[in-house]
């Protein structure tokens, strides 16, 4: 869904680039910059000057003359050249869309992680101006579009950089806090899920609920999507091996011990052939869209009760835990689930809603002050 890692300086420079197994000629449609920041610069489309991106790495403005941010002197550590935010399409869509070949879900999970990355920008953007957070609302980010596992299992995905510098209100270049997203993670990766969802169902995909995915395409068995799920499977061998628990902390142990260097040298059309057979062999028939599928939910009025209702049963569920709550626990709650509506739309329903009333601690329900 989401996964996020500090990148530093050598890590950026080197895997971001190998990551990108394309050919030199496919290269400049898989990235992409994104955010306010790198339109200050002019920085557009596709990643093409490594020079540029190294720079900007590095602390530096494109052509190297000026500093982003100021020196870390972290003994012992190595500088955060920016966090890597990498989103994950649910594994039927990857198969729907690489395997089965409409490639109008690769631009749907593209579409999706924009979205994510514009609503990460407006809120989440800050850096410490004497000692104190301060909103900026700008990020260089440096997008990479891949398609395949470490196992070359297909596997849309996008390795988001956000580099570790903004530009404050004073017009003063500084390091990004990362902190919010971190923080945030889960509401953001549920996000990017929503998202993702309601453009296969413009699609005309029928889509159903997942506890861990939160949804998947409809028309697949799970020993299909397993089938395609190598890396899932060698986690939870290495575990069976060693005879421990399947928790969060054990998973996490044995992905990095299963961990293998990623093969760069084989292309998509290369793989194709492969993924056909693994899909003959578990007799996968691809599910086929339909329009008359596109959304459960059209009518605006309808799509406006839907939505005040989640709101009301967020706020309940956050009130019974707490007094005071964020507007992102409400949201957190909400899009648990796959919902019929857009993230700007459960935010606008959040404040307006009567019931809520701002506090120096964020929000509370009127009856309970």
């Amino acid at each position: 869904m989401l996964t996020l890692a500090n990148s530093n300086t050598t890590q950026a420079k080197t895997y971001y680039k190998k990551e990108n197994y394309y050919s030199q000629e496919d290269a400049a449609v898989n990235s992409q910059w994104q955010g306010l920041g790198a339109s200050t610069y002019q920085l557009s489309g596709a990643i093409v000057d490594m020079d540029v991106y190294e720079n900007i790495v590095n602390g530096l403005s494109p052509d190297g003359e000026t500093q982003l941010r100021e020196k870390q002197n972290h003994k012992g550590k190595k500088e955060r050249a920016g966090t890597d935010l990498t989103f994950s399409a649910p594994k039927s869509v990857s198969i729907a869309c690489l395997v089965g070949g409409d490639t109008r879900l690769e631009s749907a999970h593209r579409k999706a992680v924009t979205r994510t990355i514009d609503l990460i920008e407006s809120r989440y953007a800050t850096t410490r101006i004497n000692g104190q957070p301060v909103q900026t609302d700008n990020l260089i980010v440096a997008k990479w579009h891949h398609d395949t596992s470490r196992e070359l299992d297909p596997h849309l995905h996008t390795h988001c950089l956000v580099m570790n510098c903004t530009q404050g209100p004073d017009g003063k270049w500084r390091s990004i806090s990362n902190k919010p997203f971190y923080q945030n993670k889960i509401l953001l990766g549920q996000i990017y899920r929503n998202e993702l969802a309601s453009e296969c169902r413009k699609l005309g995909y029928e889509i159903e609920p997942h506890p861990k995915e939160l949804f998947e395409i409809k028309g697949y068995t799970r020993e299909q999507i397993e089938g395609f799920s190598k890396r899932h499977e060698q986690i939870l061998g290495k575990l069976e091996e060693i005879g421990a628990e399947l928790t969060t902390e054990n998973k996490i142990w044995a992905w990095r011990k299963t961990r293998v260097k990623k093969n760069h040298e084989i292309g998509r059309s290369e793989k194709l052939p492969y993924w056909h057979i693994e899909a003959d062999l578990h007799s996968i028939s691809h599910p086929v869209p339909h329009t008359s599928t596109i959304n459960p939910v059209s009518n605006q009025e309808e799509i406006a009760s839907v939505i005040e209702a989640a709101v009301a049963v967020g706020i309940e569920h956050c009130s019974e835990r707490q007094v005071a709550f964020k507007s992102e626990d409400i949201e957190k709650f909400v899009t648990a689930e796959v919902k019929p509506f857009s993230i700007e739309q459960l935010e606008q329903a959040i404040a307006i809603h009567p019931e809520l009333i701002k506090t120096s601690m964020g929000v509370t329900q009127l009856k309970l002050l």
